[in-house]
């Protein structure tokens, strides 16, 4: 993936305060987002009342409000389909990664290009069997493999000739 070295830098900041959010909320991220999602959609249809565009507005503010209220009733579900889209951008980014290899290449190399796409697997996994406990450690790994991405990102964007 060709980037600016900027965009590697937006990139890997990102990356690093995701993966500290992550560490430090672990489960609790997920409700979080939720709350968050909520608060967007409030706050975008309140904007969409100031363009008259009542029936939109208050479809937003609505849902906002329900995400906010009985967010925690969704979490477990909001689990299970993150859990399934790590499993396919893992999938997916393994495939990618082996279809570009260049012949013999050091072994580091391989793990390296490896360790992302099958953290995403094994972070999906754990989110797949969330038994009291499991779901903590799959945000744990997610970030620790967040700060370590974010980290690659603006060690590149530094380092480049």
């Amino acid at each position: 993936m060709n980037m600016k070295s900027s965009e590697k830098v937006v990139c890997g900041i990102i990356a690093v305060l995701l993966g500290l959010l992550f560490l430090s909320l672990q489960g609790d991220v997920v409700s979080v987002a939720v709350t968050l999602l909520g608060a967007a959609l409030v706050v975008w249809g309140v904007l969409d009342l100031f363009d008259r565009k009542i029936e939109t507005a208050l479809l937003k503010i609505a849902g906002g409000a329900t995400a906010i209220l009985f967010g925690w009733l969704i979490v477990s579900a909001v689990l299970y389909v993150l859990a399934v889209a790590l499993m396919i951008f893992g999938i997916w980014l393994l495939y990618v990664r082996i279809r570009e290899s260049k012949g013999c290449v050091p072994v580091g190399e391989v793990l390296l290009h490896c360790a992302l796409p099958v953290a995403c697997m094994l972070t999906a996994f754990f989110l797949f069997f969330n038994d009291g406990g499991a779901a903590a450690w799959a945000f744990i790994l997610s970030g620790i493999c967040m700060v370590i991405v974010g980290g690659l990102f603006l060690w590149e964007a530094f380092h480049e000739k």
